[in-house]
């Protein structure tokens, strides 16, 4: 008897736990998005800074991995 009662008490906190779980990841899905939607506006609004950026970056990998050889 004492186990079925806790049996039911670990079902209700494994059921808080998925509920709280699921509420997270639902809000970190809408911050994500509300983040991607900002970076996504400010590159279309200035691209050239995000252009400039990504060659230095390419020139720099490209020198590490070619020094190596």
């Amino acid at each position: 008897m004492a186990e079925e009662g806790k049996v039911a008490e670990l079902k209700e906190k494994m059921a808080n736990v998925k509920s709280k779980a699921q509420e997270g990841i639902a809000s970190t899905g809408e911050f994500v998005k509300d983040k991607a939607k900002v970076v996504d506006d400010r590159v279309h609004n200035n691209p050239w800074p995000v252009v400039g950026g990504v060659f230095v970056s390419g020139l720099l990998l490209g020198y590490i991995l070619g020094k190596s050889k």
